[in-house]
């Protein structure tokens, strides 16, 4: 909570991609320090909060420490973020545009890259 009240209070003169990095950070903090996270032996870090399509009840759940450079801890988001921020194309911009995948308005060999969202039916609900 306080990373969050903190980022809510930066000044409106902030840099809208400073506001931006530090949300995404406290996101990643939050999804790792939720008490429905597991530690996946197989790689001795903690899971994050979506591991599946619910939110289940979990057992053997593990916390984090916020304050540590491992999994979970504030160092860690901060690194990742810092990592996706240097990675991004910054002189490529995406373009997004709803449309039925069996209809797509674009012409053949124009998208490199294709995303799909397929039906969820009743997994999810609508409100």
């Amino acid at each position: 909570m306080t990373l969050a009240r903190l980022v809510r209070s930066l000044p409106p003169s902030a840099p809208e991609s400073v506001r931006t990095g530090m949300a995404t950070l406290v996101n990643r903090c939050a999804d790792r320090l939720s008490s429905v996270c597991r530690l996946d032996t197989s790689r001795d870090t903690i899971t994050n909060t979506m591991s599946r399509q619910a939110l289940p009840i979990v057992w053997d759940f593990c916390e984090a420490n916020p304050f540590s450079d491992s999994t979970g801890g504030y160092e860690g988001a901060l690194d990742w973020v810092a990592k996706v921020v240097e990675a991004w194309p910054g002189s490529r911009a995406g373009q997004v545009q709803p449309a039925d995948a069996t209809e797509h308005p674009l012409p053949d060999e124009t998208a490199h890259v294709w995303f799909t969202d397929p039906p969820y039916y009743d997994a999810i609900a609508v409100c």
